[in-house]
């Protein structure tokens, strides 16, 4: 299969397109699969963008925009002292530091100008399109899916509140860490559970947590994790019927 790679670099292609890559590639080769999950995170980006393009004319609107960025004086500075009071501090009866942060760095770049929020908006929904993408991948091995599911994801308008209105970049930044603080509990699960990678997971789920006060439901999303993982090692083990079982690190399979 490696020489084939070799003679063949078409067939790599597009078995990397339809997800039928599962053998263990050359270093050469496994360059060029992880240049082509690029290019298809590249796609997604480029897709939501074309679809929220004309967003960006949009003006800030009466429903907490004035609250939360026009009118608010907690982020017209960013000093020692606007830190403390965003994290001392609830606004608007929530508690999200991280969100009235990221609004403090954006003042200080756009002033009240509503078209740079909207654009941070519609980028942080694009990596975490990617993100549900990459997780999808990590869960079922089958880039085919997690591409037309991350795509979808990013694509479908329930999500359009989300990017277009300003005062919504919480759900964006609480989502963002959500997501990427299950990737980083899957790579732990699979990597003979590092302490680098646990304690990069709590961060995420801290920083989740910082942006909405919705991420409390990770808790139990990291245990349904847990529990899934370990049950299909189970599954596994059985099936090898008494023989050794061990995890291939490179394509995230358990083999007999």
């Amino acid at each position: 299969l490696e020489a084939w790679a070799w003679l063949n670099p078409w067939r790599l292609k597009v078995s990397n397109f339809f997800c039928r890559i599962r053998y263990d590639a050359t270093t050469r080769a496994w360059k060029h699969v992880k240049y082509y999950r690029w290019k298809h995170s590249i796609l997604i980006t480029w897709t939501k963008m074309q679809q929220i393009f004309y967003s960006l004319k949009n003006n800030f609107t009466n429903w907490d925009d004035d609250r939360y960025v026009e009118n608010n004086t907690q982020i017209h500075t960013l000093s020692s002292d606007s830190l403390k009071s965003m994290f001392s501090t609830s606004f608007e009866g929530n508690y999200h530091p991280i969100t009235m942060i990221s609004y403090a760095i954006e003042y200080k770049a756009y002033g009240t100008t509503s078209k740079g929020y909207i654009r941070d908006n519609l980028i942080l929904n694009s990596i975490i399109s990617c993100l549900a993408g990459w997780l999808l991948y990590m869960l079922f091995g089958n880039f085919l899916l997690a591409f037309f599911c991350a795509l979808l994801f990013g694509v479908h308008t329930l999500h359009t509140e989300s990017v277009v209105w300003v005062s919504e970049r919480k759900d964006l930044l609480y989502s963002l860490f959500f997501l990427a603080s299950l990737v980083s509990y899957l790579y732990y699960l699979k990597s003979n559970r590092k302490t680098s990678l646990i304690l990069l997971t709590y961060l995420f789920f801290l920083l989740s947590l910082f942006s909405k006060g919705q991420a409390v439901t990770l808790s139990v999303v990291l245990l349904v994790f847990y529990w899934l993982y370990n049950k299909k090692i189970d599954n596994y083990c059985k099936n090898c019927s008494g023989q050794s079982w061990e995890i291939d690190a490179k394509r995230d399979l358990f083999t007999c």
